[in-house]
C-alpha cells in the first residue's frame, strides 16, 4: 500500500488519503490519526470496507452513524466497535436480523434475552453456538435454530437432542444433524 510510505504529511492529507482509500479502504491503518478521526473520510471508508472500522479513532468507534455504516458492509466490524455500541439494543437488533452469528459480537447481556436470540437463531441456525446456555435449553429457540440449520442441534442442550420433534425437524434441514442427535432417539 502505497500509503504506508508516504510522509507524514501526505498521510494528513485529506484529499490524499481519501484516493488512497478509494482503492484500498484497509489503507486507513496507515493514515495520521487525525484522518482516523475525520468523520466525512472514515465514513466512506467503512461503507467500501467495514473492517476498516478497526483502525478509527476511539471517538468514531463509538459513533452509531459509523458503525452502523460498517456493520452494514461487513457484519463482523461490529467486534471493533465501543463496548457502548455493542451495548445498544437498536444495534443489536440491527445486527442479527442481517447476520445471526454476529450474535457473539454484541453484549453478552443480550445472548441472554430470548427475542434477539430467536431472530439470530431464525436468520442463522448455527448462531445458537453463542446464546446463554439457558436458552440452549429453550425448546422454541432451538426448534427455531434447527429449523434453519440442522446442525445447530449439536449446539443445544443434551435433553433437547433428545427431542424426537427437535431431532426430526433438524434431520429434515440436513441428514448430517442425525450425528448430534442423543442415541436415545
Amino acid at each position: 500500500c502505497a500509503l504506508k510510505y508516504a510522509s507524514a504529511r501526505l498521510k494528513n492529507d485529506p484529499e490524499v488519503v481519501a484516493a488512497a482509500l478509494m482503492q484500498q479502504p484497509l489503507a486507513i491503518k496507515y493514515a495520521s490519526k487525525a484522518i482516523k478521526n475525520n468523520k466525512a473520510v472514515t465514513l466512506t471508508t467503512v461503507q467500501k470496507n467495514g473492517l476498516a472500522l478497526q483502525y478509527l479513532s476511539k471517538a468514531l468507534k463509538d459513533d452509531k452513524e459509523v458503525v452502523v455504516a460498517a456493520i452494514k458492509q461487513n457484519s463482523c466490524s461490529l467486534q471493533y466497535a465501543s463496548a457502548a455500541i455493542a451495548r445498544d439494543e437498536e444495534i443489536a437488533l440491527f445486527i442479527v436480523k442481517k447476520d445471526g452469528l454476529a450474535l457473539q459480537y454484541i453484549d453478552s447481556s443480550f445472548k441472554k434475552q430470548k427475542n434477539i436470540v430467536l431472530l439470530a437463531s431464525r436468520q442463522n441456525g448455527l448462531a445458537l453456538q453463542y446464546a446463554a446456555f439457558a436458552l440452549k435449553r429453550d425448546e422454541e429457540v432451538v426448534t427455531a435454530a434447527v429449523q434453519q440449520n440442522g446442525l445447530a442441534l449439536q449446539y443445544a442442550n443434551f435433553d433437547l437432542q433428545s427431542n424426537e420433534t427437535i431431532v426430526a425437524l433438524a434431520i429434515e434441514q440436513n441428514h448430517k444433524a442425525n450425528l448430534y442427535a442423543n442415541n436415545t432417539v
